[in-house]
């Protein structure tokens, strides 16, 4: 990056050649994992197929939350660099994370859930979904592994991944950079966050609340460690020589034998 770029750059704290978002990954495996799960059930037994349709509809939800979550990043008129469903392996440790956003300011992981039912949040942490009838009485209500817990690890997955590959970038300022959100996307989901505690409201937010979190990352974190534009693009190469395939054996995952 020349001399003046870099002094541009450093005084609007924009980079120079990003001038929307832009997506260095916009795949989604989810939809390859559904095309071969209706080719598997076209021969499977019909309790099988039951549950392979089952198994669709929530990767299909799951999808439609990816892309509302998309949406927005995609009209945030921000100069990010955008990484989207990246299945990361590391020391033996893998993530499969749902976003990854890289502002010159910050690094944002995102985890996007679209999840049936309403979602109660207790002060020690616990996630219960809530499922009500079209009376709104609540008839059944389900634990649900914590987003928050799950979103950590893949944090600090990347941490390592960059600390080993990014000259000058140490764990001290990974930490001040490197930031998740939950964002839960099915706009008729009610989050109930009343009994949680402060750093549990912070972490959680709706999909129409992304935009706004973020331009409020970038300005909190203008005085911190931040990336030249040309460092940007490395963070993205960085993790894009880290993510794998992830290819799943239907039939065995099924219990299936081959024809």
């Amino acid at each position: 990056m020349a001399l003046f770029d870099i002094l541009k750059q450093t005084i609007t704290g924009k980079p120079t050649g990003i001038t929307e978002p832009t997506f260095i990954r916009d795949e989604c495996d989810a939809q390859i994992q559904i095309d071969k799960m209706e080719e598997v059930k076209k021969t499977a037994p019909p309790e099988t197929a039951r549950r392979i349709e089952h198994d669709i509809k929530l990767l299909t939800y799951g999808i439609s939350g990816e892309n509302n979550v998309a949406y927005e990043l995609k009209h945030s008129y921000m100069p990010i660099l955008i990484l989207r469903d990246l299945y990361l392996e590391h020391k033996g440790l893998t993530a499969q994370i749902d976003f990854v956003v890289i502002d010159t300011n910050f690094i944002l992981v995102i985890e996007c859930k679209k999840m049936v039912g309403d979602i109660q949040v207790t002060d020690a942490g616990e996630f219960i979904r809530l499922f009500k009838n079209s009376s709104g009485k609540i008839y059944k209500k389900e634990g649900i592994y914590s987003p928050l817990v799950q979103n950590e690890r893949h944090l600090e997955l990347i941490k390592n991944i960059l600390c080993d590959n990014m000259a000058g970038l140490t764990v001290r300022k990974c930490k001040d950079v490197l930031h998740s959100i939950v964002v839960f996307a099915n706009p008729k989901t009610l989050l109930n966050m009343k009994s949680a505690k402060a750093d549990v409201k912070k972490a959680i937010i709706r999909c129409d609340q992304l935009i706004a979190h973020m331009k409020n990352l970038h300005d909190k974190n203008k005085n911190g460690y931040w990336f030249p534009e040309s460092g940007m693009y490395r963070v993205a190469e960085v993790l894009m020589s880290y993510h794998k395939d992830n290819p799943v054996d239907y039939t065995q995952k099924y219990n299936l034998s081959l024809p």
